[in-house]
């Protein structure tokens, strides 16, 4: 039936642009074929272009993520054939106030084999506490792509109620795993919040990991405040070892009322 019913969505999405009526209807008609979502506004334009005045994702106890002025530049026809392709993925404002719950199946299963977004953005992102630890609002922009033979994506993110910028990058496919992280926030930032070290400092760390899942290479350089600390080694994350060279200095320090030490 989900079947049936994307492919309706598809059609209406080629027959121009939607009236009030037509987007009524594709309102009561997505959460069939996609039970975790829901819309308020939902219209197609001329190429199938779709705009949405609310988008909420759900789980079995409720909303966690709400977006507004979202619009979708995409394939209609593309999804016909199980190819998911998105030229633009953008939405005004958005507000995360929590993580989805765990279904207890395998979290890619609904989307299709093929699945690329080639411009990802939110012009204002809240992250409400529960989600993450810690609140912030940024702006994001990425990327990403899957099939058969590899996953990629790219995220950036900078902060808009705070000085800092987040970015990660990573590729999986046959050959292991290659993964870059960099951070550099201002004191009191999001990671020293949520990580329960708020007056550590300003914070600069870059990470990166790459090989097979039994041997990945591993560098790390954290900044936070006056602490420094080095890492490089290898991890094997499915025996749950690892071994690394660690070099860290820092003074006297309190990132937290109830946890200090002299010097390291």
């Amino acid at each position: 039936m989900r079947a049936i019913l994307t492919v309706i969505v598809c059609l209406l999405a080629l027959c121009g642009p939607s009236s009030g009526a037509h987007a009524a209807l594709l309102d009561r008609l997505l959460p069939w074929v996609s039970g975790a979502m829901r819309t308020e506004g939902l219209s197609i334009h001329w190429g199938g272009a779709l705009t949405a005045n609310t988008v909420e994702l759900t789980d079995a106890s409720g909303t966690y993520a709400t977006f507004h002025g979202v619009r979708i530049v995409w394939s209609p026809l593309a999804l016909i054939r199980g190819n998911l392709a998105i030229d633009a993925l953008t939405a005004d404002d958005g507000d995360v106030a929590r993580l989805p719950a765990s279904s207890g199946g395998s979290s890619g299963g609904g989307l299709p084999s093929k699945l690329a977004v080639k411009d990802l953005e939110v012009g204002r992102l809240t992250l409400e506490k529960p989600a993450i630890g810690a609140a912030a609002t940024l702006r994001v922009s990425g990327n990403g792509s899957r099939d058969a033979s590899a996953t990629q994506g790219r995220v950036n993110a900078e902060r808009l109620d705070g000085s800092a910028t987040y970015a990660l990058s990573g590729t999986m496919n046959a050959d292991g795993l290659v993964v870059h992280v960099t951070a550099k926030e201002a004191s009191g930032g999001l990671i020293a919040t949520a990580a329960g070290l708020p007056d550590i400092g300003a914070l600069d760390l870059t990470a990166s990991v790459s090989g097979p899942e039994t041997a990945l290479a591993t560098q790390v350089a954290l900044g936070a405040g006056a602490l420094r600390a080095a890492a490089a080694g290898q991890v094997d994350m499915t025996g749950h070892t690892l071994s690394l060279h660690v070099d860290a200095s820092a003074p006297a320090m309190a990132p937290r009322p109830d946890l200090s030490w002299q010097s390291v």
